[in-house]
């Protein structure tokens, strides 16, 4: 189930928000965004007409724990305590309890080339392979709605919503880029 949460639009919030909008935080390219391993019966490698595992550019401020590297979040950003306080701030001001961060992203998805016109999705997958929860903050109004189950979710700049870690996937957004914080936690 998606829950929308209030944004109080701290200070901490627009600073952060500026900075990953601005050309001072590095991005990385993946060519792939969905790994493998996240997708569960859900084959990568059959996905249909309408899916793609499209690339994106993405900043980890914490590096999420996998099955053999490492066992527990790694913090790979300089930014990391930022994203932390904007996170911690929202769910404060929501009443949801965070007890540990496991994962927290910028992800920048960019609309896809016409060649791939009649891609429409991302390829679903559920990001850890145990009981989580997700956090997402959209920070442009690029749309691209997020869908988990049989919900969709209609992003709006600024907005915040929070779900059990199912199976989920975005319809990719057709002009402008799609800039969002990833979180995961229990």
């Amino acid at each position: 189930m998606i829950i929308s949460l209030k944004n109080p639009k701290t200070d901490s919030y627009i600073k952060l928000k500026e900075l990953i909008l601005s050309n001072r935080i590095p991005w990385y390219y993946h060519t792939t965004a969905v790994n493998p391993d996240d997708t569960g019966d859900y084959n990568v490698s059959e996905y249909s007409k309408e899916h793609i595992n499209a690339p994106f550019f993405g900043h980890c401020f914490l590096k999420r724990p996998d099955s053999d590297d490492n066992r527990y979040p790694i913090p790979e950003s300089k930014y990391l305590s930022y994203v932390d306080t904007v996170v911690r701030e929202i769910c404060d001001f929501n009443n949801v309890k965070i007890n540990c961060f496991l994962r927290l992203n910028a992800n920048l998805l960019f609309p896809l080339l016409p060649l791939f016109k009649e891609k429409k999705f991302t390829v679903p997958h559920v990001d850890h392979d145990f009981p989580h929860k997700n956090i997402l903050l959209y920070l442009t109004n690029a749309g691209g709605e997020t869908i988990v189950g049989k919900e969709i979710y209609d992003p709006k700049e600024d907005d915040v919503i929070i779900f059990d870690g199912a199976m989920h996937y975005v319809k990719i957004q057709k002009e402008k880029p799609r800039y969002v914080i990833v979180g995961t936690y229990i």
